[in-house]
Protein backbone atom coordinates (compact mmCIF):
# COMPACT_ATOMS: atom_id res chain seq x y z
CA UNK A 1 0.00 0.00 0.00
CA UNK A 2 1.38 3.26 -1.01
CA UNK A 3 1.44 5.76 2.15
CA UNK A 4 2.00 9.53 0.30
CA UNK A 5 3.07 12.89 2.05
CA UNK A 6 2.69 15.45 -1.45
CA UNK A 7 2.94 18.83 -1.52
CA UNK A 8 -0.54 19.84 -3.27
CA UNK A 9 -0.34 22.29 -5.89
CA UNK A 10 -1.03 25.56 -4.14
CA UNK A 11 1.43 28.23 -3.63
CA UNK A 12 0.37 31.65 -3.20
CA UNK A 13 2.27 34.71 -3.81
CA UNK A 14 1.22 37.62 -1.63
CA UNK A 15 2.83 41.14 -2.57
CA UNK A 16 2.95 44.20 0.15
CA UNK A 17 1.97 46.51 -2.45
CA UNK A 18 -0.12 44.41 -4.33
CA UNK A 19 -3.83 44.61 -4.45
CA UNK A 20 -4.84 42.57 -1.49
CA UNK A 21 -2.66 42.64 0.34
CA UNK A 22 -1.77 45.75 2.65
CA UNK A 23 -4.85 46.44 1.88
CA UNK A 24 -8.23 45.16 4.14
CA UNK A 25 -9.14 42.26 2.74
CA UNK A 26 -12.95 43.57 3.57
CA UNK A 27 -14.19 46.33 4.44
CA UNK A 28 -17.30 47.86 4.70
CA UNK A 29 -17.88 51.14 2.48
CA UNK A 30 -20.17 53.45 3.74
CA UNK A 31 -22.55 56.12 2.00
CA UNK A 32 -21.70 59.75 2.09
CA UNK A 33 -24.76 60.33 3.79
CA UNK A 34 -24.37 57.50 6.34
CA UNK A 35 -27.17 55.70 5.58
CA UNK A 36 -26.31 52.59 3.60
CA UNK A 37 -23.34 50.43 3.49
CA UNK A 38 -21.32 47.64 1.61
CA UNK A 39 -19.28 45.10 1.95
CA UNK A 40 -16.29 44.53 -0.28
CA UNK A 41 -12.60 44.37 -1.62
CA UNK A 42 -11.18 47.23 -3.18
CA UNK A 43 -9.31 46.32 -6.57
CA UNK A 44 -9.24 50.02 -8.27
CA UNK A 45 -8.91 53.71 -8.05
CA UNK A 46 -9.81 55.37 -11.17
CA UNK A 47 -7.79 59.05 -10.51
CA UNK A 48 -9.28 60.58 -13.79
CA UNK A 49 -12.74 59.46 -13.67
CA UNK A 50 -12.27 59.76 -9.26
CA UNK A 51 -13.74 56.17 -8.81
CA UNK A 52 -13.31 53.08 -7.50
CA UNK A 53 -14.25 49.49 -8.55
CA UNK A 54 -15.26 47.26 -5.72
CA UNK A 55 -15.21 42.70 -5.86
CA UNK A 56 -18.57 42.22 -3.32
CA UNK A 57 -18.85 38.52 -2.31
CA UNK A 58 -19.41 36.13 -5.02
CA UNK A 59 -17.06 37.87 -7.45
CA UNK A 60 -19.36 40.80 -8.48
CA UNK A 61 -17.07 44.27 -9.43
CA UNK A 62 -18.94 47.45 -9.12
CA UNK A 63 -18.17 50.60 -9.57
CA UNK A 64 -18.60 53.50 -7.52
CA UNK A 65 -17.45 58.01 -7.62
CA UNK A 66 -16.01 58.87 -4.64
CA UNK A 67 -17.90 61.02 -4.04
CA UNK A 68 -20.99 59.17 -3.27
CA UNK A 69 -19.07 57.37 -0.13
CA UNK A 70 -17.84 58.63 3.29
CA UNK A 71 -15.15 60.75 3.88
CA UNK A 72 -13.23 57.91 5.67
CA UNK A 73 -13.45 55.69 2.92
CA UNK A 74 -12.73 58.52 0.19
CA UNK A 75 -9.09 58.96 2.93
CA UNK A 76 -9.04 55.41 2.42
CA UNK A 77 -9.07 55.11 -1.23
CA UNK A 78 -6.47 58.19 -1.72
CA UNK A 79 -3.81 56.76 0.76
CA UNK A 80 -3.69 53.39 -0.81
CA UNK A 81 -3.83 54.41 -4.78
CA UNK A 82 -0.23 54.19 -5.21
CA UNK A 83 -0.45 50.69 -3.67
CA UNK A 84 -3.32 49.67 -6.41
CA UNK A 85 -1.43 51.91 -8.87
CA UNK A 86 2.12 49.64 -8.55
CA UNK A 87 -0.64 46.31 -8.09
CA UNK A 88 -1.10 46.30 -12.20
CA UNK A 89 2.75 46.87 -12.69
CA UNK A 90 3.34 43.38 -11.20
CA UNK A 91 3.90 39.90 -12.60
CA UNK A 92 4.60 36.70 -9.84
CA UNK A 93 5.78 33.65 -11.52
CA UNK A 94 6.27 30.15 -9.78
CA UNK A 95 8.78 27.58 -10.43
CA UNK A 96 8.82 24.71 -8.18
CA UNK A 97 12.03 23.25 -6.96
CA UNK A 98 13.73 20.49 -5.80
CA UNK A 99 16.65 20.57 -3.31
CA UNK A 100 17.83 17.64 -1.66
CA UNK A 101 16.54 13.85 -1.63
CA UNK A 102 17.46 11.04 0.56
CA UNK A 103 16.42 7.46 0.06
CA UNK A 104 15.91 4.80 3.21
CA UNK A 105 15.06 1.03 3.18
CA UNK A 106 13.67 -1.26 5.62
CA UNK A 107 12.22 -4.64 6.26
CA UNK A 108 9.56 -4.80 3.09
CA UNK A 109 9.65 -0.63 2.50
CA UNK A 110 11.45 2.03 1.09
CA UNK A 111 11.03 5.34 1.40
CA UNK A 112 11.80 9.00 -0.30
CA UNK A 113 12.53 12.12 0.78
CA UNK A 114 12.67 15.11 -0.81
CA UNK A 115 12.75 18.78 0.03
CA UNK A 116 10.47 21.31 -2.59
CA UNK A 117 9.39 24.22 -2.33
CA UNK A 118 8.75 27.62 -4.96
CA UNK A 119 11.07 30.19 -6.83
CA UNK A 120 9.00 33.21 -6.85
CA UNK A 121 9.80 35.45 -9.06
CA UNK A 122 8.25 39.07 -8.91
CA UNK A 123 8.60 41.46 -11.50
CA UNK A 124 8.29 45.18 -12.13
CA UNK A 125 6.40 45.89 -15.46
CA UNK A 126 6.12 49.77 -14.74
CA UNK A 127 8.70 52.47 -15.39
CA UNK A 128 8.25 53.72 -11.89
CA UNK A 129 9.94 51.94 -8.77
CA UNK A 130 8.41 50.01 -6.30
CA UNK A 131 9.21 50.16 -2.52
CA UNK A 132 8.88 47.66 0.20
CA UNK A 133 7.20 44.86 -0.66
CA UNK A 134 6.63 41.88 1.41
CA UNK A 135 6.19 38.15 -0.58
CA UNK A 136 4.45 36.19 1.73
CA UNK A 137 3.74 32.91 0.28
CA UNK A 138 1.91 29.93 2.09
CA UNK A 139 2.46 25.66 0.77
CA UNK A 140 -0.11 23.92 1.54
CA UNK A 141 1.04 20.27 1.97
CA UNK A 142 -1.29 17.26 2.27
CA UNK A 143 -0.09 14.50 4.54
CA UNK A 144 -1.35 11.18 4.26
CA UNK A 145 -2.60 9.28 7.93
CA UNK A 146 -2.25 5.36 8.39
CA UNK A 147 -5.96 5.58 9.59
CA UNK A 148 -8.60 8.43 9.54
CA UNK A 149 -8.63 11.50 7.13
CA UNK A 150 -5.10 12.81 5.58
CA UNK A 151 -4.15 16.02 7.32
CA UNK A 152 -3.88 19.85 5.46
CA UNK A 153 -0.80 21.33 6.60
CA UNK A 154 0.70 25.22 6.18
CA UNK A 155 3.99 26.47 5.48
CA UNK A 156 4.42 30.08 5.80
CA UNK A 157 7.49 32.08 4.92
CA UNK A 158 7.63 36.10 4.57
CA UNK A 159 10.59 37.95 2.67
CA UNK A 160 10.72 41.68 2.28
CA UNK A 161 11.89 43.48 -1.50
CA UNK A 162 13.09 46.41 -0.39
CA UNK A 163 12.90 48.22 -3.76
CA UNK A 164 12.06 46.97 -7.19
CA UNK A 165 12.93 49.33 -9.66
CA UNK A 166 10.60 49.64 -13.06
CA UNK A 167 11.52 46.81 -15.75
CA UNK A 168 12.86 44.63 -13.16
CA UNK A 169 13.17 41.51 -11.65
CA UNK A 170 13.66 40.00 -8.14
CA UNK A 171 13.50 36.42 -7.22
CA UNK A 172 12.76 35.06 -3.69
CA UNK A 173 12.91 31.66 -2.78
CA UNK A 174 10.42 29.85 -0.30
CA UNK A 175 11.27 27.66 2.71
CA UNK A 176 11.61 23.92 1.77
CA UNK A 177 9.06 21.52 2.54
CA UNK A 178 10.22 17.74 3.09
CA UNK A 179 7.73 15.64 1.21
CA UNK A 180 7.86 11.57 1.35
CA UNK A 181 7.14 8.88 0.00
CA UNK A 182 6.48 5.82 1.42
CA UNK A 183 6.47 2.42 -0.90
CA UNK A 184 5.44 -1.21 1.04
CA UNK A 185 6.36 -4.28 -0.18
CA UNK A 186 4.89 -5.22 -3.51
CA UNK A 187 4.01 -1.64 -4.53
CA UNK A 188 6.23 -0.72 -8.22
CA UNK A 189 9.61 0.46 -7.32
CA UNK A 190 9.95 -1.22 -4.24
Amino acid sequence: MKKTIMLVAGCLAMLGMHAGYGLERDRTFTSADGTKTFDGYLVEYDSKRDAISVRKEGGRVIKVTLDKLSEADQEFVKENASALAASRDLRVRLEKYRDSSTIEKGEGTRSSTRVEGYNVSIENLGKEQIKYLDVRTTIFVRRAAEKGPDLIQREVDEQNIESLSGGRREKVKTKGVPVVRVLEAGDAGC
